[in-house]
């Protein structure tokens, strides 16, 4: 299914080309809006529940991809297999004889809040959450952790510094004084001896 669908499945069956406005879950079609009128008037499809396409391409591609009939035999998914944990079809339930926990998919829909899936999940959402919690602040806490070692480096080479340039500053200045003696030294000596 593409992400982006722009023209009416109905009208296209025709090789009229309307822009789409809308979308049926049940039909997995995109409907034109005049097509959407007819759609909810026709007796057959007219429980049938529509989106409008802005919404509809905002939905996750997780859920866009679940299609409600039967890859298999091309059904309408009418039940739901407990023990394998997916819709079945009417023509499925043949594979699925020896199952004893087979419900109508409509028992299902109504209430996920209540099946141990929708509870499992529910605990690993909230589990990575949890994890990407305590990531975060471990995160955090190394980069406090970092930048403070990196300004304690800092400090630490100034100090460095300053204590070697202090270090220079007295050698050059005992240097100089020898030198200073030095000169004066000589100095004295050559004006004695003319």
């Amino acid at each position: 299914m593409a992400s982006i669908i722009s023209l009416c499945d109905i009208c296209n069956l025709r090789f009229v080309y309307n822009p789409s406005t809308h979308w049926c879950q049940d039909c997995d079609e995109a409907l034109c809006n005049e097509c959407k009128e007819h759609h909810t008037l026709s007796k057959a499809t007219r429980t049938h529940t529509t989106i409008s396409m802005a919404d509809y391409q905002k939905l996750p591609a997780f859920i866009t991809d679940i299609k409600p009939y039967c890859k298999l035999h091309n059904e309408k998914y009418q039940n739901y297999c407990k023990r394998h944990e997916c819709p079945i079809c009417y023509k499925c339930i043949q594979d699925h004889v020896k199952c004893i926990d087979i419900i109508p998919l409509e028992m299902v829909i109504q209430e996920p809040k209540t099946s141990q899936i929708f509870h499992d999940l529910d605990q690993s959402i909230s589990d990575v959450h949890t994890n990407i919690m305590r990531m975060r602040k471990c995160r955090e806490n190394n980069m406090t952790e970092i930048t403070d070692q990196c300004k304690s480096a800092v400090r630490k080479i100034r100090d460095f510094r300053k204590t070697f340039n202090n270090h220079l500053d007295c050698i050059e200045q005992n240097l100089m004084t020898s030198l200073h003696d030095i000169e004066i030294k000589y100095c004295k000596k050559d004006t004695r001896n003319p």
